[in-house]
């Protein structure tokens, strides 16, 4: 995790009304509720997905650029789909629609993913649509 420090150390004196007066400026960290660690998404999931039935396989996350995610191989299909973080624990799939003759499909967010803090196991609800299905799922990732 990178961690970015701010601020100077060290004291600076100054006399005022013939009293000297210490201050003591502390660095501060960059960990502020606007940074979010994404190596927290970051992984290989077995999914667990109610969908058309109940059926698991294996997603993989991987970071993307300006706080998105690329997730690989939802709802089985091996195409790459981006999320946005939203916080540190839940993300959006940006809408995917891929339209070419034989490879159509669309995959949706339902309301947000979340991730568990204690086990890091994420809750999906997206829509997905191709050639032979139309339906929205429920997928739980657990970490591997």
């Amino acid at each position: 995790m990178l961690l970015h420090t701010f601020g100077c150390g060290g004291s600076k004196s100054s006399t005022k009304n013939n009293t000297t007066q210490t201050t003591t400026n502390a660095a501060k960290s960059e960990t502020d509720n606007n940074k979010i660690d994404i190596a927290k998404f970051v992984g290989d999931y077995t999914v667990q997905d109610e969908c058309n039935g109940d059926f698991g396989y294996v997603v993989k996350i991987r970071p993307g650029l300006d706080n998105s995610l690329l997730i690989t191989g939802l709802g089985t299909f091996q195409q790459t789909v981006t999320a946005t973080l939203i916080d540190a624990m839940q993300f959006t799939i940006v809408d995917y629609n891929n339209t070419k003759p034989g490879e159509a499909l669309t995959i949706k967010s339902v309301g947000n993913a979340v991730r568990d803090k204690a086990t890091g196991n994420i809750s999906l609800e997206y829509y997905i649509a191709d050639e032979n299905i139309d339906t929205n799922c429920k997928a739980n990732m657990v970490k591997q």
